[in-house]
């Protein structure tokens, strides 16, 4: 099910609010330039981390510009039941809420294609009229808007990986050699978030920001994905160089097999791997 808001231009979309009133997980897309509503004119800016809770929720988007003097915001709600409820707000007499006005701009869809008005539905007991869709934008003014910023002096970073990281080294440990101004989650290989700080990170991890980028976690030595180093990852880098099909390297395990960093895998990383284990 989808709904939707149509806002005026307010320069960069940051966040967006929503009330629900069941367990979903939802999409937040954008038309940063108009109000259509046409699929084609939407673009993906964020979603839930994890099935919502009945309530209010504020979700961190990608910032994105807004160009046009109106915009529209879409939230697609996925519901585990095949029911589908969404939240209203509207005026309620001899209430705090009694001078609430609609913008009469919200609109529900069941497919995302035709869309039906808000206050065009007939609801016994309820003030249609005067409601709206509970969606709410979250704006900062071009100047107010600051680069993202997301390094370290102890690990090395490019665009898709973050490499040297040490075996053993703690989620919490590692997050501390990060300068950043954005939100970080750990993930694991599998997909699943991981919150104990306490866990050690691991070859294969994945680090999300809040402005949508992914980056593979490497851990020098690792090649099994467990965050240790032992005879395991020995046996499987030496396997991985004489060419066995028992073990062939790839993607964060490859990169954690290369040592010393210079790309390749050789007797070099091999020898670097068992003098690291025996000096354990």
């Amino acid at each position: 099910m989808f709904i939707l808001e149509i806002f005026q231009k307010n320069e960069y979309l940051t966040d967006v609010g929503i009330s629900v009133a069941d367990y979903v997980d939802v999409e937040i897309y954008l038309n940063p330039s108009s109000n259509s509503t046409v699929l084609s004119s939407l673009v993906k800016v964020g979603e839930s981390s994890n099935t919502l809770e009945p309530g209010y929720h504020k979700i961190k988007i990608t910032p994105t510009k807004l160009t046009g003097n109106d915009f529209a915001i879409v939230v697609k709600q996925k519901s585990k039941n095949g029911i589908f409820y969404f939240s209203i707000e509207t005026a309620v007499p001899n209430t705090v809420f009694e001078n609430v006005k609609s913008s009469e701009n919200s609109y529900y869809s069941l497919d995302g294609q035709s869309w039906n008005k808000i206050n065009d539905l007939s609801i016994t007991g309820i003030n249609m009229k005067d409601a709206d869709v509970c969606i709410k934008a979250f704006t900062k003014f071009e100047e107010e808007t600051e680069e993202d910023k997301f390094y370290s002096s102890v690990y090395q970073i490019d665009e898709t990986t973050i490499m040297k990281i040490t075996h053993k080294t703690r989620i919490e440990d590692f997050l501390n050699n990060i300068i950043t101004n954005l939100e970080v989650k750990i993930y694991s290989e599998d997909g699943n978030e991981v919150t104990d700080q306490n866990e050690i990170m691991k070859s294969g991890m994945k680090v999300k920001l809040s402005n949508g980028k992914e980056l593979t976690a490497v851990v020098r030595g690792d090649l099994n994905g467990d965050g240790l180093l032992d005879l395991i990852d020995l046996s499987r880098i030496t396997l991985h160089y004489v060419g066995s099909d028992l073990c062939i390297l790839e993607g964060a395990y490859l990169k954690g097999a290369d040592l010393n960093y210079d790309g390749k895998i050789n007797l070099i990383d091999m020898s670097q791997l068992i003098v690291t284990y025996v000096n354990l």
